[in-house]
């Protein structure tokens, strides 16, 4: 049984799946802004933020148009945006050129005056050509100061290609990992880069110090390849997960402790037939009971995608022990159903769990076909599960397709990005707004009647 999980999905996961079609109504949608690359950006793979007055920011991927960028991009960078709550002034527009980094990715992390992110790439020509990518921060003017650039020690032993949001402690201290790179070494390494990728801290004054790097254990069993942000405790302890690796090549939990402990939770694909999910590629929520929260993209439901299955939502209650964890919401695709989650679960005060899937949901889909292109779900305290929107219902998308990054929830209302379509002649991505309290998910097809939703927790 375990050596046919592992086969399974080694060899699928590299492989593009599908699902049944899928189809789904939700309410009191809207999109506030469609991307056009006229300073503004394109391809937004990231949430958004807030500030303290209701603007929204957050960074646009750019465009890599299937050639290697090099030093300089050949197409566009990406961008940091801002936009007041209604779309209709931009309040920050930054450009990054591939001279001090390109693409980035996840959430921007507001720190008084200053912007920090990632980009997977840039600068210069080393790592293949693409450049090793960077930390960064971005003065709230829109001018830029550069952190860190990665791989600047002996076979990258310090990470490359950075990924996702970063974290901070109440020092200033920034956290986050690399997808490459780091002293571990194992077969899902898959790259000429060294390592499988590392857990990094930026001190507020320093150089940066790699805490931990991924593949150090015998067959990689302390998880490979991270892929979601990293979160942080009132205890100053760590928690990710890795896509790859653990007991079964699907992925862990892991905790990295403020005493530089590291501990493998939940190794995913545990359950028969990958039942609690495989291959999470999203941050973790944490409650104020210290409950976590997460997707997995792949694993769950084995009728859906072939056998790899559709993706779980889940839950780890503390001590985080193999019994804490369970399984909420397995996802079917179909016309009721989101498929492939790939960005973290968000709760409101009411114990709602809100989050997006790339796939999945109605059937009129521009790109990708009967697949769907992607669901906004809500998951109640009873585990019932709804949608509230679906992607491409209309020709050509305006609405945009494929939501990307974590959501925002601020004053019952939702916020989110959708990384294609919109504007019909850039297509290149969408912001779009919830109302929860006006919201009427469905679920199996069927219209509920209007409740009052939580506020973010």
């Amino acid at each position: 049984m375990v050596g046919g999980r592992k086969l399974c999905l080694v060899a699928g996961l590299a492989l593009a799946v599908a699902a049944s079609p899928g189809n789904a109504v939700g309410a009191a949608f809207r999109v506030f802004h469609q991307f056009t690359n006229q300073g503004d950006g394109e391809f937004p793979e990231g949430g958004l933020i807030a500030d303290g007055v209701g603007n929204l920011y957050g960074t646009t991927f750019g465009a890599l148009e299937g050639n290697i960028p090099g030093k300089h991009c050949p197409k566009t960078c990406g961008t940091a945006f801002g936009f007041t709550s209604d779309g209709s002034t931009q309040v920050l527009s930054y450009d990054f050129t591939g001279d001090g980094g390109a693409f980035p990715t996840g959430e921007l992390l507001k720190q008084g005056k200053y912007f920090y992110g990632t980009t997977e790439y840039g600068p210069g020509t080393a790592c293949g050509g693409l450049g090793c990518g960077t930390a960064f921060r971005i003065r709230t003017d829109g001018s830029k100061e550069e952190i860190f650039k990665f791989c600047r020690g002996p076979n990258c032993s310090d990470g490359t290609f950075p990924h996702g949001t970063l974290t901070a402690d109440k020092s200033g201290n920034l956290y986050g990992i690399t997808t490459s790179g780091g002293t571990g070494n194992g077969w899902l390494c898959g790259s000429s880069l060294g390592g499988c990728g590392t857990i990094y801290k930026i001190p507020a004054s320093g150089d940066r110090t790699v805490l931990y790097s991924f593949c150090s254990m015998p067959n990689c069993a302390d998880g490979a390849v991270p892929f979601g942000s990293l979160i942080r405790d009132k205890q100053g302890d760590i928690f990710g997960t890795a896509q790859f690796g653990g007991a079964f090549t699907a992925g862990t939990i892991f905790r990295l402790s403020s005493d530089g402990t590291y501990t493998i939770l939940y190794d995913f694909c545990s359950m028969p037939s990958c039942a609690d999910g495989a291959v999470s590629q999203a941050a973790l929520f944490e409650d104020k009971h210290g409950n976590l929260y997460g997707t997995t993209k792949f694993g769950g439901n084995p009728d859906c995608a072939d056998g790899l299955g559709c993706g779980v939502v889940f839950k780890f209650a503390p001590p985080y022990g193999p019994g804490d964890y369970s399984v909420l919401h397995q996802f079917t695709g179909g016309v009721a159903d989101g498929a492939f989650p790939q960005t973290p679960v968000i709760k409101d005060d009411a114990g709602n769990l809100y989050g997006t899937t790339l796939r999945g949901g109605g059937p009129n889909c521009p790109i990708g076909g009967p697949i769907g292109c992607g669901t906004v779900f809500m998951i109640a305290p009873d585990t019932s599960s709804s949608l509230l929107h679906s992607f491409g219902l209309e020709k050509r998308g305006p609405d945009g397709i494929h939501p990307a990054g974590a959501l925002l929830l601020k004053d019952g209302v939702l916020y989110g990005a959708a990384r294609e379509k919109g504007d019909p002649g850039c297509t290149c991505g969408t912001l779009y707004k919830i109302d929860l309290n006006a919201a009427t998910p469905t679920e199996s097809g069927k219209s509920h009647n209007r409740r009052p939703f939580g506020s973010g927790n």
